[in-house]
């Protein structure tokens, strides 16, 4: 059971289809609450929810939501639900979806037990993209509870990845009781397009020095749990690295989405004609789109035009995908050494390359 077309209509707020069966996909209103309320706890909650593949039953005792929190949905700003409809009227599907800034949310994708593993899912999922690429919108993510490994590889083959961002599942008996203690690992995708709408520029303004020292600041705290020695290490980096500049040595690359900062790195020249590769940081939303790696391929070339004999970094442990790049383009892991100077036990690496 699939699509031939779909498409978001915003003046009227309906998302025409056309189905092998007929079926009419638009936004939920308040009048379809009840039936929405008992489609999602019917598709994860009780003896119901066995008939599809996608029960929480084994997880979670009690509702999976209720009229008030639909109700709240609705009313909450940039937030919607997309239902489906079969032939005959009746509510088969839906997905929650909520524009946050230039990203958007994805939730509650339901669908009738019976009906599950028939394809509806995949397009519930494809009305939601479109949606969310007509609002403007560069990613879509979402929260997986981390045991529902197969929920988990469903997403994967849709394009979304996990993160290394995990919160604990919400202590509230409105979303369900835990039978044991759950953990919910957020999921992202990119959007095609997303680079087109990064512009990098390569010199320092005011206010740059200062954001870039925060955002070190706020993702590593939120992230890795870093303390504020590490913000403080960053800021005296900065310092350094601005009463020493030399045009015809140094570079900063700053990555920008509608004049945000989402993005930056910083090659710093050293004695012996080496350089040092300084506070690549990337906005969570912007990792997996290619941006970084487009970063590493410009530092690389301005090693090769200024004529660098090598070049190093340090990092910790507990970033194996930045890691992953910077071996890949000819970097090697030289060095190791334990510390807790960012107010939490870690291993510092050090990786550097040969021109």
């Amino acid at each position: 059971m699939t699509f031939s077309t779909v498409k978001v209509e915003h003046e009227t707020g309906n998302i025409k289809c056309q189905l092998h069966l007929h079926m009419n996909f638009s936004f939920a209103t308040e009048e379809d609450i009840p039936q929405l309320n008992k489609l999602v706890n019917s598709a994860y909650r009780g003896e119901s929810s066995k008939q599809g593949w996608a029960t929480e039953t084994d997880l979670l005792d009690g509702q999976r939501t209720d009229e008030a929190a639909l109700s709240d949905l609705l009313k909450q700003e940039g937030s919607i639900i997309i239902k489906c409809n079969d032939d005959q009227g009746q509510l088969i599907g839906c997905v929650h979806v909520q524009k946050r800034k230039h990203r958007m949310y994805l939730g509650m994708l339901t669908v009738s037990p019976t009906l599950q593993a028939k394809g509806l899912g995949k397009e519930l999922m494809k009305a939601s993209e479109e949606y969310a690429a007509q609002q403007g919108c560069i990613t879509m993510y979402m929260t997986v509870i981390t045991l529902r490994h197969e929920l988990i590889q469903w997403y994967v083959r849709r394009g979304y990845h996990l993160t290394n961002r995990k919160h604990e599942f919400p202590s509230d008996p409105r979303f369900g009781i835990p039978k044991q203690p759950l953990e919910l690992v957020v999921m992202e995708k990119h959007l095609p397009g997303i680079l087109e709408h990064v512009s990098i520029r390569t010199e320092l303004q005011p206010g740059d020095i200062g954001y870039v020292t925060y955002l070190h600041g706020h993702l590593y705290k939120q992230e890795y749990n870093y303390g504020i020695s590490f913000e403080a290490y960053v800021a005296q980096g900065f310092y350094e690295f601005y009463q020493n500049y030399d045009q015809s040595k140094d570079a900063v690359w700053i990555c920008e989405y509608k004049d945000s900062i989402v993005g930056f790195l910083l090659l710093m020249h050293r004695p012996d004609d080496a350089a040092q590769l300084r506070y690549f940081i990337l906005k969570p939303e912007f990792r997996g789109c290619g941006l970084g790696k487009k970063l590493m391929q410009l530092f690389v070339d301005h090693l090769h035009a200024k004529k660098y004999r090598s070049a190093y970094l340090w990092t910790t442990h507990e970033l194996p995908a930045a890691a992953a790049l910077y071996t890949k383009h000819g970097f090697v892991l030289t060095e190791e050494k334990e510390s807790d100077a960012f107010g939490k036990p870690l291993r510092e690496q050090k990786y550097e390359l040969q021109l």
